[in-house]
């Protein structure tokens, strides 16, 4: 073990990550262009666009994931541009800066794919886009979590110490087989089908369910759109992603001399 940088013990193979300017800087780079673009549309038809509440939504969750890598030993190379939030009670010892950009990006792209091949599958299979969903979900969130998260512990990004179950370990950091890309089946399906497809007629899921009425029009209507938006996404990945994580470090009794 490296010696302690800010009082933190360091492993190794995470001093020496490449690329990090891909997550600081160009990351945010693109999340600001994506913003910028959903904002004009918005402006232009005079209404929160599911682009734009889905990219917002998507980064007001950022908060919580440093109490999730606490729960599932996750940590990230101290070399990204980080800060720290010492006042949660369970938390990784650094969250990089480009954590809300990274969200508004990954969950984004994440549930444009799930809703344009499950758009595809129901056409093609005859089904509703729930259950083609729900088809997709296991192998396309095992393909995108495991590829992207496998890279970035090859890179030196990130890494899971010590892991729970198989771990496929690189030089540079370590990546879980089953967990938590097993737990990443839910949430993310849920949230692309529950916004619904972009571009869509009428109200999805989850202004149905917040009874919001699709022939009401203005600015009070849109704060409402975003408001039920902004708590759905809080909620259900709270409920989905934290709470298992914790909960089961919790209950195993895992500890990592990594992760305070």
């Amino acid at each position: 073990m490296t010696a302690p940088r800010g009082g933190v013990p360091v492993p190794p193979g995470v001093l020496h990550p490449v690329g990090l300017w891909v997550f600081d800087y160009v990351i945010p780079a693109a999340t600001v262009v994506i913003l910028a673009v959903a904002v004009r549309a918005c402006r232009r038809q005079r209404q929160l666009t599911w682009l734009f509440l889905f990219v917002v939504c998507s980064m007001s969750t950022f908060w919580m994931e440093t109490i999730g890598d606490w729960g599932q030993h996750l940590r990230y190379s101290p070399r990204f541009l980080s800060y720290s939030w010492d006042w949660l009670p369970w938390h990784t010892p650094t969250d990089p800066y480009f954590m809300p950009f990274a969200y508004g990006v990954y969950w984004t792209l994440h549930a444009a794919a799930v809703l344009a091949l499950g758009s595809w599958l129901a056409r093609r299979r005859g089904w509703t886009l729930l259950k083609a969903v729900l088809v997709l979900s296991i192998p396309v969130n095992f393909l995108f979590d495991l590829s992207l998260e496998s890279t970035a512990a090859y890179l030196g990004w990130w890494t899971y110490d010590p892991g729970f179950g198989p771990v496929w370990h690189f030089a540079r950091g370590s990546q879980p087989l089953l967990w938590p890309v097993s737990l990443m089946v839910g949430w993310p399906n849920l949230i692309a089908y529950v916004a619904g497809k972009p571009g869509a007629a009428g109200p999805n899921v989850i202004e149905r369910t917040f009874g919001l009425d699709p022939a009401e029009r203005g600015a009070r209507h849109e704060l409402k759109r975003f408001g039920a938006w902004l708590l759905t996404f809080q909620v259900t990945f709270f409920v989905m992603l934290v709470v298992p994580l914790v909960v089961l470090r919790l209950a195993t009794g895992h500890d990592s001399p990594y992760v305070p």
